[in-house]
């Protein structure tokens, strides 16, 4: 027998073999399934009131805000104020929360941009002005030392920040030590000394949202990728999750992303190789879930320019399983011309629309599975992961 059969042969051995592990071996999601796991080992969805009340009994009896970030959902809502922002608003305004509560919403908001946060402060004044919230809470929405990054204190000269505080010190007959702590940071006074203490030097924690490419680049690499050649698992991790809860941030990122593929890694199969761009583009898309329908159109639209072949969801994935407690892709059942993506030489208004019934035709298995095992379907009123139950 000459080397080059002997090589054949064994070359044949070892991908009938490689076949025959891949159909014998259990899915990850598909083993949770069939082994019947409960209801609670599912990950837990909460509404954002009941995120603030679980971040308020994990940092049960806190005295310094640093404290608060004992708990991983706090300190996810401080590294994405902009995303929470409006659920904050809600939370201040009824009348049902604690106090408590309310102010751990608000150190939670120290990193939003100046504009927002002057919106933040308007609506405490108007809170404040129809009896729906005590005075503290809306001098701690003035000001609160937390990382030194107060966006009003430190726009201090900005002219809506002058004129917001003007308004504040006319309107009411404030008690005097507040009118001179308002003066203060009018007059830059707090801020000065802020930087003479240097406050906030001993602040450790992350300020800023997960590097996208980054991110998605780790997940790819700790998923069972590099042993079975599949994103099973993928997205039972806190970092997709990151990602997938706050997909606003990473819109632009995403763009750039599938224009420009991060390289391949050195990996021995050729058809591996070729896929890995199309695995990276499916962390991508579902982490993009719970953007609205038309700027996930419009996405969805680049990404099959580029890469024609791609499925949302392949029914021998793991993604098929993995995918079962998010929110399902924001597609329309029956597309409009418009939505069309541009007319291509692999890719014509026909393609785009199979693509999307396959989708649904899918999705309809899915909703089986979760009545069958009772897995929480995603809901609008309890749409947020529970960082500190994973």
């Amino acid at each position: 027998m000459t080397k080059k059969v002997l090589f054949l042969l064994c070359f044949v051995c070892y991908r009938v073999g490689q076949i025959v592990h891949q159909a014998n071996r259990p899915h990850n999601g598909n083993f949770y399934l069939k082994n019947k796991v409960p209801v609670c080992a599912w990950p837990t969805l909460l509404s954002f009131e009941e995120k603030i009340d679980s971040i308020a009994k994990k940092v049960a009896g806190w005295q310094e805000p640093t404290e608060l970030f004992r708990s991983k959902d706090f300190e996810i809502i401080y590294r994405y104020p902009l995303a929470y922002k409006s659920y904050v608003k809600q939370l201040l305004a009824n009348p049902a929360i604690a106090l408590d509560h309310k102010k751990i919403a608000l150190y939670g908001m120290e990193q939003l941009h100046l504009k927002d946060y002057l919106d933040i402060v308007t609506h405490c004044n108007q809170l404040y002005k129809n009896g729906s919230i005590p005075l503290d809470l809306l001098e701690l929405c003035i000001a609160y030392r937390l990382a030194g990054d107060h966006p009003i204190v430190k726009n201090y000269h900005s002219p809506e920040v002058i004129a917001l505080l003007s308004s504040i010190m006319a309107e009411y007959m404030l008690p005097h030590t507040l009118y001179k702590y308002i003066a203060a940071i009018q007059k830059g006074t707090t801020w000065k000394a802020w930087q003479e203490e240097r406050l906030g030097k001993d602040f450790h924690w992350p300020k800023h949202p997960l590097p996208f490419k980054k991110t998605v680049d780790d997940i790819l690499n700790q998923s069972y990728y590099c042993r079975n050649y599949t994103l099973e698992g993928h997205i039972r991790g806190t970092a997709f999750m990151m990602l997938y809860e706050h997909p606003d941030c990473y819109i632009e990122d995403a763009y750039q992303l599938i224009e420009n593929p991060l390289p391949e890694p050195q990996v021995g199969l050729v058809g591996i190789k070729y896929s890995f761009n199309g695995l990276r583009n499916e962390i991508v898309c579902n982490a993009l879930r719970k953007l609205p329908q038309a700027y996930f159109l419009c996405f969805l639209k680049k990404l099959y320019t580029v890469d024609p072949n791609h499925r949302l969801i392949k029914s021998t994935a793991g993604s098929y399983y993995d995918t079962l407690l998010l929110k399902p892709y924001p597609l329309p059942v029956h597309l409009k011309p418009e939505q069309m993506p541009p007319l291509q030489e692999k890719l014509g208004h026909n393609v785009f629309a199979s693509k999307i019934e396959h989708y649904h035709q899918l999705q309809q298995e899915q909703d089986k599975l979760r009545l069958l095992y009772k897995i929480p379907s995603f809901s609008t009123e309890k749409s947020f992961y529970y960082f500190d139950g994973a």
